[in-house]
C-alpha cells in the first residue's frame, strides 16, 4: 500500500476529497434551492424513482441538493461562455507567458 505524505493512503485521500467536494457542491446547491418550492413547474425523480413535482417540503429540498450534488461534484464551473470561459479559446488571446516570451524577444 503507497502512503502520501501525512500517513494516509491515497485510496483514502481521493474518498475524503470526493466527500470534501461533494460538499461544496451541495453549498452550491443550497444557493439553486434556498427552500420548499411546492408551487413551481419543477419536476424530478426522487431516489425511490417516482416523479415528483416540486419540493414540497424540507426532505424534498435536501435530496434534491443531495442528488445534484452528487452528480455534479466534478465540474462545478458555472459557464463556459466567452464572457466566463478560457479567453484563448473564444477570442484567441496569448497566455501571459506567451506575452512576457514576446516582450523579452522584441527587447534583444
Amino acid at each position: 500500500m503507497q502512503m502520501e505524505h501525512n500517513g494516509e493512503p491515497k485510496r483514502a485521500q481521493r474518498i475524503r476529497q470526493r466527500n470534501r467536494m461533494i460538499r461544496r457542491a451541495e453549498r452550491i446547491e443550497a444557493r439553486i434551492f434556498p427552500g420548499p418550492m411546492p408551487g413551481k413547474n419543477f419536476v424530478w425523480t426522487d431516489a425511490s424513482g417516482g416523479k415528483r413535482h416540486g419540493l414540497q417540503d424540507w426532505k424534498d429540498v435536501f435530496e434534491i441538493r443531495r442528488q445534484r450534488a452528487v452528480k455534479r461534484h466534478d465540474h462545478l464551473a458555472g459557464c463556459s461562455c466567452s464572457l466566463c470561459g478560457n479567453p484563448r479559446r473564444h477570442i484567441g488571446e496569448r497566455t501571459l507567458q506567451e506575452r512576457r516570451r514576446d516582450i523579452d524577444d522584441g527587447g534583444n
